[in-house]
């Protein structure tokens, strides 16, 4: 079976050979050098020349014969070849985006699991010490911090707690910044002294 890169690099040997048609660089009707002489210019063997020429020979781009060489046929045809293989390169330069991001979002999704984790770990932690304490607030309904942002409320400065990360509409968002809004049903995770959790507690409701 043909191997997945022989593939590719002779499309794209047989579409730059298209892409010259079309820009005028080979004329119709024009004789253009054997496949040897095309294998060392691109630095291939000349089976994938072969394969090349095989492919704009069958789409009646050029014509090949044993008597002739390797004769230019039709620039409308090497035209229709361009848009087709180009339509085809751009798929699939789409569908290699989407897999990145994909898997770009499950190490994501990953990472975010393991601070999860860790900031579970660090309250159990906290607990048990009980000096500064993680606990959880939601965001009842009427609270002044719906809507609003964690650099306007000044959390910090009126309470003394450090919003650690907030859970919203099933998502986790850790150390969010100044400019998270608030929603309603949003739960803080806090930490802070009891004093402090008593504040927040106040300054929410």
């Amino acid at each position: 079976m043909m191997s997945k890169m022989l593939k590719v690099r002779y499309i794209a040997i047989a579409t730059d050979i298209a892409s010259k048609i079309v820009s005028g660089e080979y004329q119709e009707k024009e004789k253009i050098r054997g496949r040897s002489t095309l294998a060392s210019q691109y630095g291939v063997s000349t089976e994938t020349i072969r394969r090349a020429l095989r492919l704009l020979e069958e789409m009646k781009v050029i014509e090949v014969s044993s008597g002739w060489g390797i004769v230019i046929h039709s620039k409308a045809n090497a035209l229709a070849f361009v848009e087709k293989f180009r339509e085809r390169e751009s798929i699939r330069m789409l569908l290699q985006e989407m897999r990145k991001l994909d898997e770009t979002r499950r190490n994501l999704d990953v990472r975010q699991k393991e601070l999860v984790a860790r900031l579970v770990d660090y309250a159990e932690r906290y607990r048990s010490i009980q000096v500064v304490q993680p606990y959880e607030i939601e965001i009842s309904q009427g609270s002044h911090f719906i809507g609003q942002t964690i650099s306007a409320l000044r959390i910090w400065q009126k309470t003394g707690v450090t919003v650690a990360a907030v859970s919203t509409r099933g998502q986790m968002i850790l150390s969010p910044g100044p400019n998270y809004n608030f929603c309603e049903e949003d739960i803080i995770f806090a930490v802070g002294s009891r004093e402090a959790e008593e504040k927040l507690v106040e300054y929410i409701k």
